[in-house]
């Protein structure tokens, strides 16, 4: 056997013979292998909500079918009474971080009326810049990772020293670079084999494009020798090992959570942004407001965005459908800016939180995952702008009814749109 190998092989046994090592090899094991297993099933769970939500949508429908005829087959009241599902499937990379999809709704009925006040029942927030998180993959990579690297590495020079053995290495071999890159080979690599064969494992039994699992496996590892070239600059100090894992958990502290969680507060200071419940009061004043207002002023500003229908005649009696709905899309309208602005600031604070990342490895590595993934704020954003597509479908599907009063027949009930909205 080649002499390096044969040292290799030795410094192997004599490393993994410590009970320590083989410990932390396990628990690296079983946190990968749990966090994948239970971000498989949290995806698993939500499509199988989806699914049973699409059943109850089926038996929803039948069920406003059965009384329409009872409201004389008026369309009004299949517009008000129906609500329409709207989803949005988890990714393949989902199970790897949940994001956004951990904290705010992925399911949502919503009917023809008002739209924003059916949106904000959760409140969006940024994942990325989160202290903590959920238990998923990403959660133990940006937090756990990093304590096992420095776990292995916080003696790696001072172990030897206190042990009496640095001057004998240092004079034994041709070459100190390649003594000191075996041994810290040994450490690291099984470290990262582990904890990444049961990301590797989840991913090919979901099909993920192989392309994107290399990306992924890279970043992980370029995040993990981050912490390594972290906990080498530290244990070349002349201070014990003991100090040395001191500084290292204070730098695991600063890097991973201060840090992250003063730009968070910077990006929310310097991105200040309403709450989304408050679009939504002010939404719902507006249409309360509209019960108070005079029809023909309210019809007026509805033909304004539909011209179509000026013709359709005065309201002549105390109450009519095509009123109700033409207020509650003024409603919509009346906050339009304000959401437009809201989202607006919720993608500036993303791409600040990204820039952030040019600075802090964590958070450049959770922006990357959660792109990838497809479970961050553009993701949650993108869901809620095609909510507002296919509500506008809904909207002008049942127009046509309410103002050329047509009965709304069983048969009609097939013909309104469906999730996902067309894209014009």
């Amino acid at each position: 056997m080649n002499l390096k190998l044969r040292l290799c092989y030795l410094e192997s046994i004599i490393f993994f013979r410590q009970t320590g090592v083989r410990i932390i090899l396990v628990i690296t094991l079983l946190l990968s292998t749990s966090s994948v297993l239970n971000g498989i099933y949290q995806v698993n769970n939500q499509q199988r909500l989806i699914a049973t939500a699409q059943q109850q949508q089926q038996e929803a429908t039948k069920a406003t079918e059965s009384k329409l005829a009872y409201y004389d087959h008026d369309a009004g009241y299949a517009a008000y009474y129906q609500y329409h599902l709207t989803y949005d499937k988890p990714s393949a990379l989902a199970f790897l971080a949940l994001g956004q999809r951990d904290v705010v709704p992925y399911i949502l009925k919503v009917r023809a009326l008002g739209l924003e006040g059916q949106l904000y029942d959760n409140e969006n927030y940024n994942p990325t810049l989160a202290a903590l998180g959920g238990f998923d993959w990403l959660f133990v990579l940006s937090y756990i990772l990093p304590l096992l690297v420095i776990a292995f590495c916080y003696d790696f020079y001072s172990g030897e020293r206190e042990a009496g053995r640095m001057a004998v290495l240092t004079v034994s071999g041709p070459s100190p670079f390649m003594l000191w890159t075996r041994k810290l080979a040994i450490r690291i690599l099984p470290l990262f084999a582990v904890f990444l064969l049961p990301m590797l494992m989840g991913a090919i039994g979901l099909n993920v494009d192989v392309t994107t699992l290399l990306l992924l496996v890279l970043v992980a590892v370029l995040y993990g020798f981050f912490w390594v070239i972290v906990c080498m600059v530290v244990a070349r100090s002349a201070l014990s090992a003991i100090t040395h894992a001191f500084v290292l958990v204070s730098a695991w502290v600063l890097l991973t959570l201060v840090l992250p969680a003063m730009a968070h507060l910077w990006v929310k200071q310097h991105y200040p942004a309403p709450q989304g419940v408050s679009i939504s009061v002010q939404q719902r004043d507006v249409i309360h407001a509209g019960w108070d207002q005079p029809k023909d002023a309210t019809m007026q500003a509805f033909y304004q965005h539909y011209p179509q229908y000026a013709a359709s005649g005065p309201i002549t009696s105390g109450f009519h459908w095509k009123w109700y709905f033409a207020f509650q899309y003024l409603g919509d309208l009346a906050v339009a800016q304000l959401a437009t602005d809201y989202h607006n600031t919720l993608l500036q604070q993303d791409q600040l939180t990204n820039q952030v990342g040019y600075l802090l490895p964590v958070v450049a590595v959770q922006s990357f995952v959660y792109g990838k993934a497809e479970t961050g704020v553009v993701a949650q954003l993108t869901y809620l702008n095609k909510i507002r597509l296919y509500h506008a479908q809904i909207r002008e599907f049942y127009y046509p009814y309410l103002f050329a009063e047509n009965p709304f027949m069983h048969k009609d009930f097939a013909l309104i749109p469906t999730w996902p909205p067309k894209i014009p």
